[in-house]
């Protein structure tokens, strides 16, 4: 009998080394789930903005750097955007976001990582390579700020 104590000892002791391991899996579980997800921290675009925004949004990088190498296709998309000329659906998407700009003062709200991405890599290259049309887009938007700290007008 007195053999059976020392194994009833490692008994308590494995007991009480998983209680402890499961006491550290709920915590460390616990802690996961009250950090946000990246989904969860995106802002909720209503599905009408989301459709509106989708050429933009899929349009491919290529096509997206062949556009902004063409100064007839910046300047169609600049007049679209400063409603002084016509749209395509491309342009009725950077309008939205332009639009976006002016209510909330923040740069393509609610976009994804993807669209953010695109859209400050085309105003770049508008402050960058076409900067009268970069400055029309100031003037019409007229949040400072748009085009990073550089005033495209100055």
């Amino acid at each position: 009998c007195s053999g059976l104590s020392p194994l009833l000892r490692k008994v308590a002791k494995m007991r009480v080394l998983v209680a402890a391991c499961v006491v550290c899996v709920v915590v460390c579980v616990a802690g996961q789930e009250q950090e946000p997800t990246q989904a969860q921290q995106e802002v909720a675009v209503p599905d009408a903005i989301r459709k509106l925004r989708q050429p933009f949004t899929e349009l491919p990088l290529t096509e997206l750097v062949s556009n902004l190498k063409n100064p007839a296709t910046v300047k169609f998309y600049v007049e679209c955007v400063i409603e002084a000329g016509t749209c395509d659906n491309i342009g009725k998407a950077l309008q939205n976001l332009m639009r976006d700009q002016q209510r909330v003062s923040q740069l393509c709200y609610g976009c994804s990582q993807c669209e953010m991405e695109k859209l400050r890599y085309a105003l770049d290259v508008l402050k960058n390579d076409y900067k009268e049309l970069a400055c029309q887009v100031q003037n019409f938007v007229q949040i400072n700020g748009l085009f990073g700290s550089t005033n495209p007008c100055a």
